[in-house]
């Protein structure tokens, strides 16, 4: 069903004008009509062809509309594939396998309850429908709904007895403490693959909850024997070796009592303060691209999402406060109640996430807060979370320069800018923008007769004027182009591709240029990117310079399974590149590694070099 095989409705009209009796142009203006949202008009033809069609000729309609479901399924367009299976299931009655269809597109949508009900209904008609059991258990095993998830994956071992799904059984055995049941089917799952790492690790993992320490051992060894990668093996090694010398010395931690009381509440917005800069903002979402048959649970945002306005706040005798790691702030107006668009905190949500609300910030919970240095005058707040990690800097701390130059305010009266200045990226940058060092200051609690914050968007979901600003700040006028670039990062302390001698060799061939980006200026990287036709990285902060790149240069980035985060394809989708997203590996199994890794942000990866051939095919880059 290629495009260049449909004609317009037109056409297929005069077709049926010169031939009534071929019914296949009735079905063929119908699906035209359809995907251009004439759903009413598109039923009134079917239903005229209908009339004189044989049970041969419905059966060539149905054909046709379920090849038309499972096209636009494969290519990511998601609503087309619900509102196709609709017409289905009107005109062919409850069938099993398009609700099964329909779920999926539901789901990778991220309407998990629609998708959740349309697999049940699956189920019902089909109760031997393993394949939608397996998706409603993984479905019930991401929102930790352990019993639902055992329930599904029990009816579909039963179907289909493999080893990966007694693994998945077993592991939510484990997350309801029950030990005993989950040995159970990692056993099942050694014996029905005896060569595969996995079954004895995660037995040897739920031995060690159960504190069998010499047959956990034994089981992790057999597993360390099936390993093919050798950082690993050490990595395990050195973990059975703790196991022996693991002290069980508590330690005492003495509380501190912190001087000033935390705010008593939050202000339900922050309209009262601020002038809009940007009105909130609808942003069309192309789905990512894999090797895999559904998209990642982590890129489920629907066709769209709304980003709230940009504004810049004056609050006075306003505070802001970060703590001391950086990973929560606040700004406090006079009447001890906090902002809350300017309070952000990790855990980062999406715009709009119920999660993110204001009641729910720690600040509240906080015993205090350290003591307060007080400013003459006016500060502007040029800081947020993670100020020392290069995304966070050039995403949310230089855009907060461009609103206030957009404000309106005059920058040469403000009396000091709230700013990290230690890094060379930050004193690059703040030079570029002419920020005076002489009104340049930091401190953790700070307040001014005149604050300004200004706002930029939600953290990690930058908006399109950010990267126009970024863009015309830091691009080279002329850059070369042509360039193919994997971003190593060797030098960083964690995140690492464990077998990139092996990757290397494989880019290589494809002329690949590997690139370490630690030793370049802030300009040097814009270039380079610029420069870039593809660009193959590990998830990390150089995959910010992505704002530089022209557009449609191909992204593949390289991420643990076990943390997926969406923002550089968001950013991808904010400049108009092509991208595609691989999973790593985990040899030793889901619950070892994190037992190796118990912060998965910071889990290596470990990729498959063919996966990653296939993926580069697809891609159309070799």
């Amino acid at each position: 069903m290629e495009a260049e095989q449909w004609l317009t409705a037109a056409e297929y009209e005069a077709a049926i004008a010169q031939d009534p009796t071929n019914l296949t142009n009735y079905w063929r203006l119908g699906l035209v009509l359809l995907r251009s949202g004439e759903i009413e008009v598109a039923q009134m033809v079917w239903m005229g062809g209908l009339a004189e069609a044989q049970e041969s000729d419905f059966a060539d309609l149905i054909s046709l509309l379920k090849t038309a479901a499972d096209r636009a399924l494969t290519y990511q367009n998601f609503a087309e594939t619900i509102l196709i299976c609709d017409q289905i299931l009107d005109l062919a009655g409850d069938r099993a396998e398009i609700h099964y269809r329909m779920a999926q597109a539901l789901a990778q949508q991220g309407d998990y309850d629609a998708a959740i009900e349309t697999w049940q209904q699956a189920i019902a008609l089909q109760p031997d429908f393993a394949a939608a059991q397996i998706e409603l258990a993984a479905i019930f095993q991401k929102f930790e709904d352990w019993q639902a998830a055992i329930d599904a994956y029990t009816a579909a071992v039963a179907l289909t007895p493999k080893a990966e799904l007694h693994i998945e059984l077993g592991r939510c055995y484990l997350q309801q403490g029950q030990i005993e049941g989950a040995i159970a089917h990692f056993q099942q799952a050694a014996q029905l693959q005896p060569n595969w790492a996995v079954p004895y690790a995660e037995w040897g993992y739920a031995l060690l909850q159960k504190d069998c320490l010499s047959e956990a051992r034994l089981q992790l060894q057999k597993a360390i024997a099936l390993l093919p990668t050798s950082e690993l093996i050490q990595r395990l090694d050195r973990a059975l070796e703790n196991l022996q010398t693991a002290s069980a010395a508590t330690i005492e931690v003495e509380a501190i009592d912190l001087p000033v009381a935390p705010p008593i509440g939050f202000h339900e917005s922050s309209a009262t303060f601020s002038d809009a800069i940007e009105p909130a903002a609808l942003v069309k979402l192309q789905p990512p691209k894999s090797i895999d048959s559904s998209i990642h649970f982590s890129f489920r945002f629907g066709e769209s999402i709304e980003l709230p306005r940009t504004f810049v706040a004056t609050i006075p005798n306003g505070r802001f406060w970060i703590s001391e790691d950086e990973t929560s702030c606040a700004c406090i107006a006079e009447d001890d109640r906090f902002l809350p668009e300017l309070s952000p905190e990790f855990p980062i949500f999406s715009p709009g996430h119920p999660d993110s609300h204001p009641s729910q910030h720690s600040i509240l919970k906080s015993g205090g807060l350290p003591p307060i240095e007080k400013i003459n005058g006016s500060i502007a707040i040029l800081a947020s979370l993670q100020n020392h990690l290069y995304f966070h800097w050039m995403f949310e701390v230089l855009p907060r320069w461009n609103l206030l130059r957009r404000s309106g305010i005059d920058l040469e009266k403000i009396d000091y800018f709230l700013i990290p200045n230690q890094r060379s990226f930050q004193q690059e940058t703040v030079e570029k923008l002419g920020i005076p060092q002489s009104k340049i200051i930091w401190h953790d609690h700070i307040q001014a007769d005149r604050l300004m914050a200004p706002f930029p968007g939600c953290v990690a979901w930058m908006n399109g004027s950010t990267c126009d600003f970024l863009r015309s700040t830091f691009l080279p006028a002329n850059p070369t182009t042509g360039k193919r670039i994997y971003i190593s990062r060797s030098q960083a302390a964690n995140r690492r591709v464990t077998n990139e001698a092996e990757i290397l060799d494989l880019l290589t061939r494809y002329n690949f240029e590997s690139v370490t980006l630690e030793t370049l200026s802030v300009s040097e990287q814009a270039a380079l990117f610029a420069s870039a036709t593809v660009v193959i990285a590990p998830h990390g902060s150089g995959l910010t310079n992505l704002v530089f790149c022209a557009l449609k240069t191909t992204v593949i980035e390289l991420f643990s399974p076990n943390f997926v985060y969406p923002c550089y394809w968001f950013l991808s989708n904010l400049v108009g590149l092509d991208y595609y997203y691989l999973l790593g590996e985990m040899p030793i199994g889901a619950s070892v590694q994190h037992w190796l890794y118990p912060d998965a942000r910071i889990e290596d990866i470990s990729i498959d070099p063919r996966k990653l051939l296939k993926l580069m095919q697809i891609a159309g880059v070799i």
